[in-house]
Protein backbone atom coordinates (compact mmCIF):
# COMPACT_ATOMS: atom_id res chain seq x y z
CA UNK A 1 0.00 0.00 0.00
CA UNK A 2 1.64 3.26 -1.12
CA UNK A 3 -1.05 5.76 -0.21
CA UNK A 4 0.46 9.04 0.92
CA UNK A 5 -1.64 10.82 3.48
CA UNK A 6 -1.79 14.05 5.34
CA UNK A 7 -3.03 13.63 8.88
CA UNK A 8 -4.56 16.59 10.60
CA UNK A 9 -4.14 16.36 14.36
CA UNK A 10 -6.92 18.81 15.13
CA UNK A 11 -9.59 17.14 13.00
CA UNK A 12 -8.23 13.58 13.36
CA UNK A 13 -8.85 13.09 9.66
CA UNK A 14 -6.68 11.74 6.85
CA UNK A 15 -6.39 13.28 3.39
CA UNK A 16 -4.51 11.98 0.36
CA UNK A 17 -1.83 14.53 -0.52
CA UNK A 18 -1.71 13.46 -4.16
CA UNK A 19 -5.48 13.63 -4.71
CA UNK A 20 -5.97 16.80 -2.68
CA UNK A 21 -3.23 18.55 -4.68
CA UNK A 22 -4.57 17.29 -8.03
CA UNK A 23 -8.10 18.40 -7.19
CA UNK A 24 -7.01 21.83 -5.96
CA UNK A 25 -5.05 22.47 -9.16
CA UNK A 26 -7.63 20.81 -11.45
CA UNK A 27 -5.14 18.22 -12.70
CA UNK A 28 -7.57 15.33 -13.14
CA UNK A 29 -8.14 14.69 -16.84
CA UNK A 30 -8.63 10.95 -17.21
CA UNK A 31 -10.37 9.88 -14.04
CA UNK A 32 -13.50 11.04 -12.30
CA UNK A 33 -13.09 11.19 -8.56
CA UNK A 34 -16.51 10.61 -7.11
CA UNK A 35 -15.41 9.79 -3.58
CA UNK A 36 -14.45 12.96 -1.74
CA UNK A 37 -13.30 11.26 1.44
CA UNK A 38 -9.58 11.71 0.83
CA UNK A 39 -9.83 15.14 -0.84
CA UNK A 40 -12.61 17.13 0.84
CA UNK A 41 -14.17 15.68 3.98
CA UNK A 42 -11.24 13.62 5.25
CA UNK A 43 -11.15 9.96 6.19
CA UNK A 44 -12.00 9.14 9.80
CA UNK A 45 -13.71 5.71 9.80
CA UNK A 46 -10.88 3.91 11.64
CA UNK A 47 -12.73 0.58 11.75
CA UNK A 48 -12.44 0.32 7.96
CA UNK A 49 -9.02 1.92 7.62
CA UNK A 50 -7.20 -0.95 5.90
CA UNK A 51 -9.95 -1.69 3.35
CA UNK A 52 -10.53 2.00 2.53
CA UNK A 53 -6.82 2.71 2.11
CA UNK A 54 -6.43 -0.29 -0.19
CA UNK A 55 -9.46 0.77 -2.24
CA UNK A 56 -8.18 4.31 -2.57
CA UNK A 57 -4.64 3.13 -3.35
CA UNK A 58 -5.91 1.13 -6.31
CA UNK A 59 -8.36 3.77 -7.59
CA UNK A 60 -7.88 5.49 -10.96
CA UNK A 61 -8.18 8.85 -9.21
CA UNK A 62 -5.22 8.11 -6.93
CA UNK A 63 -3.11 6.66 -9.74
CA UNK A 64 -3.61 9.75 -11.92
CA UNK A 65 -2.95 12.12 -9.01
CA UNK A 66 0.25 10.27 -8.12
CA UNK A 67 1.48 10.44 -11.73
CA UNK A 68 0.76 14.19 -11.80
CA UNK A 69 2.80 14.64 -8.61
CA UNK A 70 5.75 12.68 -10.02
CA UNK A 71 5.52 14.60 -13.32
CA UNK A 72 5.97 17.84 -11.37
CA UNK A 73 8.89 16.56 -9.29
CA UNK A 74 11.01 14.93 -12.00
CA UNK A 75 11.52 17.94 -14.32
CA UNK A 76 12.78 19.98 -11.38
CA UNK A 77 15.31 17.26 -10.55
CA UNK A 78 16.41 17.07 -14.21
CA UNK A 79 16.99 20.83 -14.36
CA UNK A 80 19.06 20.69 -11.17
CA UNK A 81 21.20 17.86 -12.56
CA UNK A 82 21.76 19.79 -15.81
CA UNK A 83 22.66 22.89 -13.82
CA UNK A 84 25.18 20.94 -11.77
CA UNK A 85 26.79 19.51 -14.93
CA UNK A 86 26.99 23.03 -16.37
CA UNK A 87 28.72 24.28 -13.22
CA UNK A 88 31.22 21.41 -13.32
CA UNK A 89 32.10 22.18 -16.95
CA UNK A 90 32.45 25.89 -16.23
CA UNK A 91 34.69 25.19 -13.22
CA UNK A 92 36.88 22.90 -15.32
CA UNK A 93 37.22 25.56 -18.04
CA UNK A 94 38.03 28.19 -15.44
CA UNK A 95 40.62 26.01 -13.72
CA UNK A 96 42.37 24.96 -16.92
CA UNK A 97 42.13 28.18 -18.97
CA UNK A 98 43.76 31.40 -17.83
CA UNK A 99 43.03 33.51 -20.91
CA UNK A 100 40.07 35.76 -21.78
CA UNK A 101 37.75 32.74 -21.97
CA UNK A 102 38.68 31.75 -18.45
CA UNK A 103 37.81 35.27 -17.27
CA UNK A 104 34.48 35.16 -19.11
CA UNK A 105 33.66 31.79 -17.57
CA UNK A 106 34.58 33.14 -14.13
CA UNK A 107 32.15 36.05 -14.63
CA UNK A 108 29.44 33.67 -15.79
CA UNK A 109 30.01 31.45 -12.76
CA UNK A 110 29.60 34.44 -10.46
CA UNK A 111 26.31 35.33 -12.15
CA UNK A 112 25.06 31.76 -11.85
CA UNK A 113 25.94 31.67 -8.16
CA UNK A 114 23.66 34.65 -7.63
CA UNK A 115 20.92 33.12 -9.69
CA UNK A 116 17.80 33.19 -7.51
CA UNK A 117 15.87 30.71 -9.60
CA UNK A 118 18.26 27.95 -8.64
CA UNK A 119 17.34 28.48 -5.02
CA UNK A 120 13.65 28.23 -5.91
CA UNK A 121 14.20 25.02 -7.88
CA UNK A 122 16.24 23.44 -5.12
CA UNK A 123 13.64 24.40 -2.54
CA UNK A 124 10.79 23.03 -4.69
CA UNK A 125 12.59 19.75 -5.22
CA UNK A 126 13.36 19.40 -1.53
CA UNK A 127 9.76 20.12 -0.56
CA UNK A 128 8.36 17.59 -3.03
CA UNK A 129 10.87 14.94 -1.98
CA UNK A 130 10.60 15.51 1.75
CA UNK A 131 6.80 15.72 1.89
CA UNK A 132 6.47 12.20 0.49
CA UNK A 133 8.81 10.77 3.13
CA UNK A 134 7.15 12.72 5.95
CA UNK A 135 3.72 11.54 4.83
CA UNK A 136 4.83 7.91 4.72
CA UNK A 137 6.27 8.17 8.20
CA UNK A 138 3.14 9.83 9.59
CA UNK A 139 0.94 7.25 7.91
CA UNK A 140 2.89 4.35 9.41
CA UNK A 141 2.89 5.87 12.90
CA UNK A 142 -0.83 6.65 12.77
CA UNK A 143 -1.70 3.17 11.50
CA UNK A 144 0.44 1.56 14.21
CA UNK A 145 -1.33 3.65 16.83
CA UNK A 146 -4.78 2.87 15.40
CA UNK A 147 -4.07 -0.87 15.14
CA UNK A 148 -2.82 -0.92 18.73
CA UNK A 149 -5.91 1.04 19.84
CA UNK A 150 -8.35 -1.18 17.91
CA UNK A 151 -6.73 -4.44 19.00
Amino acid sequence: MTLIVSITNILQKVFCIYCKHAKKHELFTFSKCGEKTFTDSGFQNWKKVVAKFKDHDSSHCYQEAKLNWIAQEQPIDAILKDYNVLLEILEEIHDTTKDEYGLKVFGLMQLLENFGTLFGLKLSYQLFSASEQVSLTLQKKKLQFMMHYLL
